[in-house]
């Protein structure tokens, strides 16, 4: 869920994504992303959490699609072909986002074009990969830092793509890593590990 000029903007467990006017209650619009076939699926099917840059909002589903939604009229801007349902990031006029896959895909904001696809899974065997999910990701200064169901954690530098390293944090639960302070913090087993 986020607010953008007074319009609560939520998405349900079948793809509807809802604009509401915080003062009347009163739907703005609202766009069906998924046909109704797939209420017989909710349970396979994952959106990621909404962003917006105030003009436009976007999010991604394991369903292969990629949106980019006008925030004022609820009208599709563009649709990518990306199976994600990571949290995307927008910085300036770009969106990072990584697939289910662990490519890292580099859009541009406006028009949708994708700029760059990284594999930043390419180090593992393929056995492995096929059972390694992302759980999330940040953008520090340089860096994405990229936690994977293995309990791993994948740096890349962003400017080319390249994995600089892979740091084993868990066997267990990890949750995805936050930027706060200038510090890297990722939630382990029940504990806070702090990077510099």
């Amino acid at each position: 869920m986020i607010i953008i000029d007074n319009v609560v903007v939520f998405n349900n467990s079948i793809g509807d994504i809802t604009a509401v006017d915080i003062e009347t209650g009163l739907i703005v619009w609202q766009l069906p992303t998924q046909s109704s076939s797939i209420i017989n699926e909710t349970y396979n099917f994952k959106i990621s959490k909404l962003v917006s840059d105030g003009n436009s909002i976007l999010f991604s589903n394991n369903k292969g699609q990629f949106y980019s939604i006008d925030k004022k009229t609820g009208t599709t801007n563009w649709i990518n072909k990306i199976n994600s349902n990571i949290t995307p990031v927008i910085i300036a006029n770009l969106i990072f986002t990584v697939s289910n896959n662990g490519y890292l895909f580099v859009i541009e904001k406006n028009k949708g074009n994708i700029i760059r696809v990284t594999d930043l899974f390419k180090s593992y065997e393929i056995k492995k990969r096929n059972k390694i999910k992302p759980i999330g990701f940040v953008i520090g200064e340089t860096n994405l830092y990229l936690m994977n169901t293995d309990g791993k954690m994948i740096l890349a530098d962003l400017s080319l793509g390249n994995v600089k390293k892979i740091e084993k944090i868990s066997g267990n639960f990890t949750s995805e890593p936050i930027i706060y302070n200038k510090n890297l913090f990722v939630i382990r087993n029940g504990s806070i590990i702090k990077y510099d």
